[in-house]
């Protein structure tokens, strides 16, 4: 009668065993899908952000550029030769200016995507992690069965 009851309990803690791998893959997988879907965002955010950097320089060029030709016209109401001297100059100045904005904005921008891309490979090694992790949970799970049947098989041989 013992036989027949320690073969179930057996069977049961290697069926426990297995299950629970295959438990512990399984949730090692979701994490990794999970890890995937977030790098893609961040990819995705990267891109927008690039997009959205290109159009704030633009803009900020545009509106430099309106008050630089505002400047020219106020300049030239004044009767002076608005393409010489310090008309001249303070409207070079200016465009200085325009450019180092329009620079500041674009590394802002650049900085700003380059966050998201170290998100992406980081969620990406994430994922590679999770999923061996899982896996190795796998294996544990089965070996940790198998040595508790061992364990068992050898307690009966010896009784």
């Amino acid at each position: 009668m013992a036989l027949p009851l320690m073969v179930a309990g057996t069977a049961a803690e290697a069926a426990g065993a297995i299950y629970g791998g295959l438990g512990a893959k399984a949730a090692g997988d979701y994490k990794a899908a999970v890890a995937q879907r977030n790098a893609q965002y961040a990819l995705q955010n990267a891109a927008m952000t690039r997009a959205e950097t290109s159009m704030q320089v633009g803009i900020v060029g545009l509106k430099g550029a309106q008050e630089l030709g505002q400047q020219k016209v106020a300049q030239s109401g004044t009767g002076l030769d608005v393409n010489t001297g310090t008309a001249a100059n303070v409207r070079r100045s200016q465009l200085a200016g325009i450019q180092t904005n329009e620079a500041i904005t674009a590394y802002q921008g650049a900085k700003k995507a380059y966050g998201y891309d170290i998100a992406a490979a980081n969620f990406e090694n994430e994922a590679e992690l999770d999923k061996m992790t899982g896996k190795m949970q796998e294996v544990s799970s089965f070996l940790g069965g198998a040595a508790g049947v061992a364990d068992k098989w050898g307690k009966f041989l010896q009784a």
